[in-house]
């Protein structure tokens, strides 16, 4: 039974879309059917959350570079940057963007890098740290992301990601183990 006797589906007259009236649930909202306004919404609330964390990776002294390249399942080859900076003393560590390669080698991957510093304002000079997953195309010493990174600024330093570390040995511990087989 509709509450009130008000007819299910309405037009806002403010915007001229449809709107779902809810009256089986106890809920007194509508909802907006329409795909382009809720893409739009979810965009503009996302840009929003997007240049804030920028704006205080920006204004940190010093931030930390985490990377981790992939193949994808659809063959695409991405590479997922994770920042970890201090903002109102606090360490965070906030994701910052997914970028596509061409090819998953470090020439390609300092080249994307150094577009995704540029496009979105991040100083190279305030790196001090890069982590990854260990891979030589990641940390060897010479011709790998961490020397290229290292040319912008050669106080940074680097390590592997303990997170990816914990998941290779857990792997690898599976492995050796009867349990699992």
């Amino acid at each position: 039974m509709k509450a009130f006797n008000q007819p299910a589906n309405q037009t806002d007259l403010f915007t001229g879309f449809s709107v779902q009236a809810n009256y089986n649930n106890s809920s007194n909202y509508a909802e907006y059917n329409n795909p382009v306004s809720r893409t739009t919404f979810l965009h503009a609330i996302a840009t929003v959350i997007v240049e804030s964390v920028l704006e205080k990776t920006r204004n940190s002294s010093a931030w930390s570079l985490l990377i981790n390249e992939s193949n994808m399942i659809t063959h695409n080859k991405t590479c997922a940057i994770v920042s970890k900076h201090i903002a109102n003393n606090i360490h965070e560590l906030r994701y910052l963007g997914l970028i596509e390669l061409k090819e998953i080698d470090a020439i390609d991957i300092i080249d994307n890098l150094n577009n995704f510093f540029l496009a979105k304002m991040l100083e190279p000079s305030k790196l001090l740290h890069f982590g990854s997953d260990g891979d030589s195309k990641m940390i060897e010493v010479q011709n790998s992301v961490s020397a290229k990174l290292k040319k912008l600024n050669p106080f940074m330093s680097n390590c592997y990601c303990i997170a990816h570390r914990l998941a290779l040995a857990g792997k690898d511990s599976a492995k050796r183990c009867t349990i699992f087989s």
